[in-house]
Formats: structure tokens, C-alpha cells, sequence
């Protein structure tokens, strides 16, 4: 029972994706320099301290995404630990202007809106990503 449910929602997964890439060759979007963000900016980021960052981590879900490489168990319960290490880390990439490129990735997974509408249009969907804690 197991693998068939696993191969249903794999063969799911693959038609959604399919008619997305469809969707996105029949309605390109183009980013042009003609079009310039609009929105506030800003030079600077406000430094975090280690208690901002312990109040964060004690009140994180004690689930785990797959990205993460430390679990959320053990972030929580050495939670002093690693709110210092964490602000630490935070404090420097604002200061540089640098993100690591480990932190900007994310596991979507696709999730009907309301239960009982149409599972095979990609519309009825709604993105959820899943990023690593830290």
C-alpha cells in the first residue's frame, strides 16, 4: 500500500510540474530594466542580538525541514548556544551584504487549497516552502 500511494503522488507531483512548465512556455515574463523596484530600500540592516535571536529559536515548531543539517531538537535544547552563534552569523551577513546560498533554498511542496477541488489544475494549488532553521 505504501509504495502505491508513494507512486501516486509521485506521478501527481510529475504532472503538476509538467503543466506548470507548460503554463510558464505559454505566459513568459520578462524582468526588464525598464521597470525599476519601486519600493522602500534600504542601506542598512539592524543588528540582532543573542537575546532576539534565543526569544526566535525557543519559539520554533519542533519540526525539521530536510534541509536542515543540525535538528531542530538539538537547536532548541542548546538553544543558548546557538542563539549566539546565530546572531553572530546574522550580524556579519548584514554587515556585508552576503547571504549564503545554503539559506536561500527551500523544499516546496505543492498543497491543494481547499480539500474536495480539482487535483489535477495546477491553480488549485498553493506553494509551501520548507526552509532550513537557521
Amino acid at each position: 500500500m505504501c509504495s502505491s500511494f508513494s507512486d501516486y503522488f509521485s506521478d501527481k507531483i510529475t504532472k503538476l510540474k509538467q503543466a506548470v512548465a507548460r503554463d510558464k512556455l505559454s505566459h513568459p515574463t520578462h524582468l526588464s530594466a525598464d521597470n525599476p523596484h519601486l519600493g522602500t530600500s534600504f542601506n542598512t540592516l539592524c543588528r540582532v542580538n543573542t537575546a532576539e535571536v534565543l526569544k526566535i529559536i525557543r519559539a520554533l515548531p519542533p519540526k525539521s525541514s530536510p534541509l536542515d543539517f543540525i535538528p531542530t531538537s538539538l537547536i532548541k535544547s542548546c538553544s543558548h548556544v546557538f542563539s549566539d552563534i546565530t546572531a553572530t552569523l546574522a550580524n556579519l551577513s548584514f554587515e556585508q551584504g552576503m547571504f549564503r546560498t545554503e539559506y536561500k533554498a527551500a523544499v516546496v511542496t505543492p498543497l491543494l487549497k481547499k480539500s474536495g477541488l480539482d487535483s489535477a489544475s495546477p491553480a488549485n494549488y498553493r506553494p509551501v516552502s520548507n526552509l532550513s532553521n537557521i
